[in-house]
């Protein structure tokens, strides 16, 4: 009987799945948007997707496998909104970008019943970057990923070169945006642990004040040298937290790391997966609010969160995305180049601030437009211009200088100019790529 029906089905497989293409899982057919295909490989999914078709016709209570993924989740928004999409039984998906709002998509492989993610969907470029972040106002024709290879981070060979879904006029700046995005694949935590955000902290020592007085900063010997830490935060309004103060919620990375908690470099303290490090502050003014040790490396894997005296794990997170430098100690985000204007009739006051911004595109560093900032940084502030913000070391502000875009002059109100300080005082240009918040401390 099982061989009857099995034969009977094979006779009219090609025409169910031929229909299956039609729509996919959450799809609507009266949506518009341009689609984004492709065919899972790995994990089964090859040698068997006719056996996982029949199984899933002939019952419903289909038990998918949990170690194959079954869902395309696409995060967007600013990673506060998700999506699922269908994996059909052949491995196939179609996601229609006319059920998305915005623009800003990273797109996971993942099985939604154990939250297991096999990757992202990425495109290579010419320098060896992926290109993690799909902007799909900048897309002109559907995009095709053809076969993720999901035992092997969901790797397609289709790229930036040989794909003709976006238009040659934006291929440059998405060769540039492939180089900064890695930060965005972080939006996998909301994903992973919905109840919390996970975010980063990166700061970084710039030149002197006074050094850069009617000059450019130095942004050919940006490096390694430059960065201050790299420091894990969490976010919940789960009311459990309400009583769980700085002293008891730790953090354990998934092989060792350094880390130290103060910003003087001196990352003499280790931690590991039985070692956490150590929370510093917390806020609850709005949810509960922990800021972490500084660490100097994000290693791969599942950062684990508990609380003391329990074995219970109460999220996970990846945060190895957030390393800011590439293998050859370049940095692989925007970096700022800025020129203090000074009055020409005292030398003490500040007319205007100079702002340019630089990526290292494997060679040298290159100045980037408004459009390519515009693409993936989001300034971290609640005004509606740019600011360069001058303050003393307590954060209380002296002036803010305002510039229309990214790049360009900052000025203040009216064309005014402000005395700077001999002492206690910084410029601190900052912006966020996803879940990473870039700090450049110019003093």
């Amino acid at each position: 009987m099982k061989k009857l029906i099995k034969i009977n089905l094979s006779l009219v497989v090609a025409s169910i799945i031929s229909l299956s293409f039609l729509g996919c899982g959450s799809n609507d057919s009266s949506s518009s948007g341009k689609k984004i295909t492709g065919y899972v490989t790995g994990n089964g999914y090859a040698s068997n997707s006719i056996d996982r078709f029949l199984d899933k016709i002939i019952t419903k209570a289909y038990a998918l496998d949990v170690d194959s993924p079954n869902k395309i989740v696409v995060m967007y928004n600013k990673g506060r909104e998700q999506k699922e999409f269908d994996i059909n039984p052949d491995g196939s998906f179609e996601i229609d970008t006319g059920l998305l709002s915005k623009n800003d998509l990273v797109i996971l492989v993942v099985n939604s019943f154990t939250k297991k993610i096999f990757g992202h969907l990425n495109l290579g470029t010419s320098s060896d970057a992926k290109l993690d972040f799909i902007d799909k106002s900048k897309l002109v024709d559907d995009l095709s990923f053809g076969n993720i290879d999901t035992e092997n981070n969901c790797t397609s060979d289709v790229t930036l070169s040989n794909t003709t879904s976006f238009s040659s006029e934006d291929l440059e700046t998405m060769e540039e945006i492939a180089i900064s995005d890695n930060a965005l694949v972080l939006y996998q935590n909301k994903y992973k642990s919905p109840d919390y955000d996970a975010e980063v902290q990166v700061l970084y020592n710039m030149d002197s004040l006074d050094s850069i007085k009617d000059t450019w900063s130095n942004i050919d010997d940006f490096n390694t040298s430059n960065l201050i830490g790299l420091r894990p935060t969490i976010d919940t309004d789960l009311a459990s937290f309400n009583d769980i103060d700085e002293n008891s919620i730790f953090l354990y990375p998934p092989s060792d790391v350094n880390f130290t908690t103060q910003r003087d470099g001196n990352f003499n303290q280790t931690a590991d997966s039985s070692t956490p490090i150590l929370a510093t502050y917390k806020n609850s003014d709005d949810g509960n609010f922990y800021e972490f040790s500084f660490v100097n490396s994000f290693p791969q894997g599942d950062w684990i969160l508990k609380i003391q005296g329990s074995d219970d794990i109460k999220a996970t997170f990846i945060f190895s995305a957030a390393y800011p430098y590439d293998d050859n100690g370049k940095s692989i985000v925007p970096v700022p180049q800025i020129r203090l204007n000074m009055d020409s009739n005292d030398n003490t006051k500040i007319k205007s601030v100079d702002v340019r911004w630089y990526i290292y595109d494997g060679t040298q560093y290159i100045q980037v437009d408004d459009d390519f900032m515009n693409s993936i940084a989001l300034q971290d502030n609640d005004s509606d211009k740019f600011i360069v913000p001058l303050r003393d070391n307590y954060g209380q502000d002296i002036a803010i200088f305002e510039s229309t875009t990214w790049n360009g002059t900052y000025t203040l109100p009216g064309g005014a100019s402000v005395t700077l300080p001999a002492d206690n005082r910084r410029i601190n240009m900052k912006y966020n790529i996803g879940q990473v918040s870039y700090q450049f401390l110019f003093q």
